[in-house]
């Protein structure tokens, strides 16, 4: 069982996610690739590593979803390197919920989303954060690693250049005037792992 739900059911739901890791992962090995050969690079050891914070997971009969912080270096030390894998699903159907999914409107839902999530970027790390608020953008492309969690909707963006990889939650009493129906139906039927 992983969060009360059989481990066969949750292998089926995330066997496209589990695909998709190391297929990323060697293309950014490719890259390095030059005009003669390999590159230098391809002699050193990568690294994909992940974990779980339980307070980015949350798991029930309606929706499983998660912010898995993220590790993945084509080689030892690369720079720009920390990110987040995600997944929300909508339990009955299986379906994977993108984050525009949650909004009725998702041009002015991921607005309100994105202006209470610069704040909380604002309110963690100051006045210094004021300087990179231009690389934050509000949209569905931007925002797509997030999780449905007890405390909010937290929404996760990797390391950029030298801003480090940021997760903040938004609380969905700020969210649920601009939620479809599906997304204050996943929202209600959020719980923590036990």
């Amino acid at each position: 069982m992983i969060f009360g739900l059989s481990t066969r059911l949750c292998a089926r739901r995330s066997s496209r996610i589990s695909v998709r890791i190391p297929r990323t992962f060697e293309k950014s090995g490719e890259a390095l690739d030059g005009p003669n050969g390999p590159s230098w690079a391809h002699r050193l050891r990568g690294v994909y590593r992940t974990y779980v914070d339980r307070r980015l997971v949350s798991a029930s009969t309606v929706v499983v979803s998660a912010l898995l912080p993220a590790v993945h270096q084509v080689f030892r030390g690369q720079p720009a390197s920390n990110s987040w894998l995600s997944i929300t699903v909508h339990v009955p159907s299986g379906q994977p919920v993108a984050i525009s999914d949650l909004f009725a409107d998702p041009a002015r839902g991921l607005g309100v989303l994105g202006t209470a999530w610069r704040a909380e970027l604002r309110r963690r790390y100051s006045k210094s954060a004021d300087i990179y608020l231009s690389l934050y953008r509000t949209d569905a492309t931007y925002f797509r690693q997030f999780a449905l969690t007890a405390a909010g909707l937290a929404a996760g963006v990797g390391q950029m250049s030298i801003c480090p990889r940021f997760a903040a939650t938004v609380r969905y009493s700020v969210l649920r005037p601009y939620l479809s129906k599906l997304g204050a139906r996943l929202i209600a039927g959020v719980r923590k792992p036990r």
